[in-house]
């Protein structure tokens, strides 16, 4: 047989369907360097026993991941992608781009870029997937639907065009919590669904974050409020980033932190707005201790020192000496515990800064 007599209808035999790589296995990206796992998973219905009335979006659907071995022998975190496709179907094409991703990845670490949780890759007009300009976020693992990820490594998230424009201005997390919004799943899913719609919400430009100075540490980052009391909780050495941060506004003192995934959270709060004001989160265990959220924003000269919650993060405002303290305690690496004001009902009681690793 030929393609002339494919041409002329003289044959009817069907073309040979596109082979998938066999799965589990592992192939070679780079010879000898870089190999990636293959491996093929079902997505779960009411995945969490523990959590009542949960319903995903994906019952069923088959999905494959992929994961990197050679990576961290360049000081790189290894790489995991998990995608399910719209269709429940996977075609070699498609995960020939995967492979190519990752090839891309191993280049660009092996010029020094390095990649960290809350870090974003944008692709121009030639996107893998088909998504032109869009973007691969890069989170730490977390619980949920879909193939364990080894804490070692890095979830690939695949990001629409318009979901990296927001993460500019919102954070690779707090886009991801749209995400995980989406499905209800906490806090973001493990697998990229490339038939899905848009997570971005249409008021984003109405967020707070659009209009302050913020600084962007959501890898060393993470807030919560736990029996009343609100923590920032940061790790590394941030103290060179707060004392600019705090430097730079001292004529008005309003800056806003990107947080990032608090592990030890039962629920991550989610903006999104409602007539009646109220937080609206999405949960991975019950009873609800800790909300975990996006952001912080710090307000200084006021009169009485307070704060509450603000969009799908928390808001501090302090009065100037409470202000001074915090600016010491951040620039010195020490921790910091203060009351807020208000009667013993009130949402937050008090407001600590602690420093961890």
């Amino acid at each position: 047989m030929n393609w002339f007599d494919r041409l002329t209808g003289l044959i009817s035999e069907p073309v040979p369907a596109e082979r998938l790589l066999k799965a589990p296995g592992a192939y070679a990206i780079v010879p000898d360097v870089l190999t990636v796992s293959v491996e093929e998973h079902d997505l779960r219905l009411d995945y969490r026993p523990d959590v009542k009335a949960r319903r995903f979006a994906l019952p069923g659907r088959t999905c494959r991941s992929y994961l990197t071995h050679g990576l961290a022998e360049t000081g790189q975190r290894e790489i995991m992608f998990v995608f399910a496709p719209g269709d429940a179907t996977f075609t070699s094409a498609r995960e020939q781009q995967v492979m190519d991703v990752l090839h891309l990845i191993y280049e660009l670490v092996r010029e020094g870029g390095i990649v960290h949780p809350g870090d974003i890759t944008v692709f121009g007009e030639q996107a893998p997937f088909g998504l032109s300009h869009g973007g691969i976020a890069y989170l730490d693992p977390v619980d949920g639907p879909g193939p364990p990820v080894r804490t070692e490594a890095l979830l690939a998230l695949v990001l629409r065009p318009e979901e990296c424009e927001a993460a500019n201005i919102a954070g690779v997390h707090r886009v991801a919590a749209w995400l995980g919004d989406a499905y209800r799943i906490f806090p973001y899913p493990k697998f990229s669904d490339l038939s899905r719609p848009s997570a971005i919400p249409a008021y984003l430009s109405e967020t707070v974050l659009a209009k302050l100075q913020t600084l962007r540490v959501t890898r060393n980052a993470g807030v919560f409020l736990r029996d009343k009391t609100l923590t920032l909780r940061l790790t590394g050495d941030l103290t060179g980033h707060l004392r600019n941060a705090f430097a730079a506004v001292e004529g008005n003192p309003v800056f806003s932190i990107l947080t990032g995934h608090v592990s030890d959270a039962d629920a991550r709060l989610v903006w999104v707005p409602t007539a009646s004001g109220d937080p609206a989160g999405i949960c991975v265990r019950e009873p609800i201790t800790t909300f975990a959220g996006g952001f912080i924003v710090l307000i200084g000269d006021q009169t009485t020192d307070s704060a509450a919650v603000q969009e799908d993060g928390f808001m501090v405002m302090l009065r100037p000496e409470s202000w001074s303290a915090l600016r010491h305690a951040a620039e010195s690496r020490t921790d910091l515990e203060m009351p807020m004001s208000g009667d013993e009902n009130r949402f937050v009681r008090r407001f600590r800064l602690e420093w961890t690793g």
